[in-house]
């Protein structure tokens, strides 16, 4: 086989993505140049210290600023979908979005252990919540053991940012574990053995 017949097969392989690679590309760049023009021409709006007055811009104008610093926060995101009912169309996902640790003080690890007693939306302030026996307290010890120097933590949210954190992985048969679709390699939960394969 010569080498000519190798890069045809790799032009084979390729070309079955390729429509599909050019159409995201060209919505992309498409939805850029809007977003760009419309900003210039909301931009030039603004008085000689930079602030726009919102009485000055049309409709769509206030529309689009309105739609493009709501998502300011939420543009890196990606929702990972771990349940779907199929009767209902509803689904639960995670939210993975940018880091807030890599590393676990002793607050860390009880808010993502235990979950707050209040959080506001949007990863604001927290209250944490403090353990209930001795046993959480014995969880606490052992999870901050496991991954205090090493970890990677989400802000995750807006809805439910009161609750414990779930960890997400691709460690099969993990004891507690579920993964979230057949054949994906993504599973979730089993906190419990995973802190006892860390500190094994």
């Amino acid at each position: 086989r010569n080498n000519n017949d190798h890069d045809d097969d790799d032009d084979d392989a390729n070309s079955s993505f390729s429509p599909l690679a050019a159409k995201t590309t060209y919505w992309y760049r498409g939805a850029e140049k809007l977003l760009k023009r419309e900003l210039l021409q909301i931009t030039t709006r603004a008085d000689p210290s930079g602030r726009i007055d919102p009485n000055s811009l049309d409709e769509s104008s206030m529309e689009l600023l309105q739609l493009y610093m709501e998502h300011q926060q939420s543009w890196q995101e990606v929702n990972l979908v771990v349940e779907r009912d199929e009767r209902t169309g509803s689904a639960m996902t995670l939210t993975i979005n940018r880091p807030m640790a890599f590393k676990l003080s002793e607050s860390m690890g009880r808010l993502v252990l235990l979950g707050a007693i209040s959080a506001e939306e949007g990863g604001g302030a927290t209250v944490n919540r403090r353990e209930r026996d001795g046993e959480e307290t014995q969880n606490i010890v052992k999870f901050l053991g496991a991954f205090e120097n090493q970890c990677g933590v989400y802000i995750g949210g807006p809805d439910d940012m009161d609750l414990p954190a779930t960890m997400v992985h691709g460690i099969e048969n993990l004891p507690g574990a579920v993964e979230i679709s057949p054949g994906t390699g993504i599973y979730r939960g089993g906190l419990e053995a995973a802190c006892e394969g860390v500190l094994a």
